[in-house]
């Protein structure tokens, strides 16, 4: 694992890993506060087991991965990040029934719960290779969003078992990211990965540039289909948000179509506040209930990458089906929508000016709402 400034968590990760591995190399990149004394308390607690390494960091993700890689001795490699956490029984399970179970498998990903809700329920889960053989010389790349360069035919994804992120990044992580993906796309301009995230970076940051760089990565050839769905989910929103309708219809059916588990939510969800935009009310409440399917159980359905952010499951639809039953003069229907989407999100003075929005719709046939780019832009954070 790399490590900087992780004193609040680096002792509870190393205290649930240290009981089923080999060995733990811990690299330090620069820590100032006490989380390398902390590793060396764990280091005495597990004599030989836990090694402290030191690095200069020199923005680059991918560099210091494959320093922390260069320690392993066995023949498989766990990586992790210092504020991650992982359950010591479900890991000691996969290690001695499941990770030597096919000689035909080199990685294995895991469930990564990048984000979670206030009450502890997962926003964002993904899927990542946690689990790599060795003998098969793993490369990461690029230098920030790294990934391990793997063969998928021979990755398997595991469900049982998951990696839960820290939350918050470090105060100086948005300027970091932003100078090394700009460093990086310079290098690497037609780097199909580089381009997607300098994309999105510029995305979050409200930058209209943004757009073309989306346009130009989805027409490059061999892009992985869950950034693909994330670029072009972006796009139908600018386009809706244009009223370029017929744009934003074409995105919602790419992406239908790039989803071969039909479980995503941004296709049905583009359709549905198109369909609102152009009056076609029951059409919409038609897909923006396709957004709901499932939703109880929605984390462990399928490999993770298919999955959408919660909120497009959950309050952002219910939100569209209120103001959709509104228009129609379903008085009843609109405020049980409302109850849904309101069961979801904190009960706050925008959610619950957005209320009072609808309920004016209800009686004043007033202007609906619509929920900001802004809003939906957060979703891929």
């Amino acid at each position: 694992m790399i490590v900087r400034d992780e004193a609040a968590n680096v002792r509870q990760l190393l205290g649930d890993v240290a009981p089923v591995v080999e060995e733990i190399h811990v690299v330090d990149t620069g820590s100032t506060d006490d989380t390398v004394a902390l590793v060396r308390q764990m280091a005495d607690l597990h004599p030989g087991k836990i090694r402290l390494h030191y690095l200069e960091w020199q923005d680059d993700f991918a560099a210091a991965r494959a320093y922390s890689f260069s320690f392993a001795t066995r023949d498989w490699i766990f990586w992790l990040d210092g504020d991650d956490r992982v359950d010591t029984e479900s890991l000691a399970f996969f290690k001695d029934h499941v990770l030597d179970s096919d000689a035909d498998v080199d990685s294995w990903s895991l469930r990564y719960v990048y984000s979670i809700d206030v009450d502890g329920t997962p926003l964002e889960v993904f899927e990542r290779e946690r689990f790599v053989r060795r003998s098969t010389r793993p490369r990461w790349r690029p230098r920030i969003h790294e990934k391990i360069d793997t063969d998928m035919a021979r990755c398997r994804f595991y469900p049982d078992l998951e990696v839960i992120h820290g939350q918050g990044l470090k105060p100086d992580a948005g300027e970091r990211n932003y100078r090394i993906l700009q460093e990086e796309l310079s290098r690497h301009p037609d780097d199909p990965e580089v381009l997607y995230f300098w994309a999105r970076e510029l995305w979050h940051r409200g930058d209209v540039k943004s757009v073309r760089l989306f346009e130009r990565f989805i027409a490059l050839p061999g892009v992985r289909p869950p950034l693909e769905i994330l670029a072009r989910f972006c796009l139908g929103e600018h386009y809706h948000a244009g009223g370029r309708h017929d744009a934003a219809l074409d995105m919602a059916h790419a992406i239908y179509k790039l989803d071969h588990t039909r479980r995503r939510s941004e296709s049905y969800y583009l359709w549905g506040i198109t369909e609102q935009a152009l009056s076609r009310y029951r059409v919409a409440i038609a897909w923006l209930e396709r957004c709901l399917d499932d939703n109880h159980d929605w984390p462990r359905r399928c490999a993770i990458e298919h999955y959408s952010h919660r909120d497009l499951r959950t309050w952002l639809p219910w939100r569209r089906i209120a103001e959709c039953h509104a228009r129609r003069g379903q008085t009843e229907e609109a405020r049980r929508a409302l109850d849904a989407a309101q069961r979801h999100v904190i009960d706050d003075d925008e959610s619950r000016a957005w209320r009072a929005q609808v309920e004016e719709m209800l009686t004043a046939k007033a202007p609906p709402g619509g929920t900001s780019r802004a809003t939906n832009a957060a979703l891929l954070r």
